[in-house]
C-alpha cells in the first residue's frame, strides 16, 4: 500500500506540473502550446542522452528549433531576446563547456548571431541561459575564459541590458562583470552549497553574499520588464521562518550606443 501511495502522489504531482506547462499565459503567450522554456542541463541528459523526457515533457520547444542533436534556440519577445545554450551535462576528464551539439564554436556563433539580431531590432534587454556558471566561487568550478560566453557577451553590452542565468552549482551568486549581470540561481531546488570550488572566480566582486558568512536558503528569481525598466528581485526563504525579498538588479534604462 505505500508504494501504491507513493505512485499516485507522483502522479498526481507530474498532472499538476504538466498541467501549469500548458495553462495560458494571462499576459498572453509566446505563441506556442506551453509556457516553459528550458535549457538543457546535466539533470536532463542523466540516463536520458536523446533528452526524450524534456522534449515529450515540453514539445513546443522543437517549434524553436531545438532537438537531441540541436541542444540551443533564440526566440524575441517584445522588446527582449532570448538565447538558450547547452553547455554539457557532467563530462567526467573533458572540456568543462563540453556539449557537442553543437559544438562550443558554432554555439558562439549562433549567440553572436542573435545578439547582432537583437541589437538590429532595438531590444532594450537580452536574457542568456546556460547551465554551467561563467563565474562563481561555491560548489562547482566556473567556466574557464577559453570556454567562456563571456568574449562574446562582452562586445554588446553597450547596446541593451544583458541578463545571464547559470546554476549547475547549487548556490546562489551574482556578479557584474563588463557591465553584464551574471546571476547563479541554484537556490531553489536543493541545498545551499558551503564548500568552495577548487578554483573560484578570484578578481570579480560576488555581489550576493558580499563576503558575509553564508546560511541555508531557498529562493527564486523573479525579472519583471517594464518597457526599458527591469527589475529582479530574488524571493528567498531562511530555515526555520525567515522570508525575504531582495532587489538583486534593478535598471532604469536600457544603455544607449556611442
Amino acid at each position: 500500500m505505500p508504494n501504491f501511495e507513493h505512485r499516485v502522489s507522483f502522479i498526481s504531482i507530474y498532472f499538476i506540473f504538466w498541467l501549469i506547462l500548458r495553462l495560458p499565459h494571462p499576459d498572453g503567450d509566446l505563441g506556442l502550446p506551453g509556457r516553459v522554456l528550458a535549457s538543457v542541463g546535466n539533470h536532463e541528459t542523466w540516463d536520458d542522452p536523446n533528452l526524450e523526457g524534456m522534449m515529450t515533457t515540453m514539445p513546443w520547444l522543437t517549434d524553436l528549433g531545438m532537438s537531441p542533436k540541436n541542444r540551443i534556440y533564440a526566440r524575441p519577445y517584445h522588446n527582449s531576446h532570448f538565447i538558450f545554450l547547452d553547455s554539457g551535462g557532467m563530462c567526467i576528464n573533458e572540456k568543462p563547456w563540453c556539449s557537442k551539439n553543437p559544438v562550443f564554436a558554432k554555439q558562439m556563433a549562433f549567440l553572436e548571431l542573435h545578439l547582432k539580431l537583437a541589437q538590429k531590432n532595438g531590444a532594450d534587454h537580452v536574457f542568456v541561459v546556460y547551465h554551467k556558471p561563467s563565474f562563481v566561487q561555491y560548489g562547482h568550478d566556473p567556466l574557464p575564459p577559453k570556454q567562456n560566453p563571456h568574449y562574446v557577451l562582452k562586445k554588446y553590452a553597450k547596446f541593451f541590458n544583458i541578463l545571464v542565468f547559470n546554476s549547475h552549482a547549487h548556490t546562489t551568486e551574482q556578479y557584474l562583470v563588463d557591465g553584464i549581470n551574471y546571476l547563479v540561481i541554484g537556490g531553489s531546488g536543493t541545498e545551499q552549497v558551503f564548500t568552495k570550488a577548487q578554483n573560484p572566480s578570484s578578481s570579480e566582486k560576488e555581489l550576493y553574499w558580499q563576503g558575509k558568512p553564508r546560511v541555508q536558503e531557498y529562493n527564486y528569481l523573479r525579472v519583471k520588464v517594464d518597457g526599458r525598466q527591469l527589475n529582479a528581485e530574488l524571493h528567498g526563504i531562511r530555515p526555520p521562518n525567515k522570508v525575504s525579498t531582495v532587489n538583486m538588479v534593478q535598471l532604469p534604462a536600457s544603455p544607449t550606443s556611442p
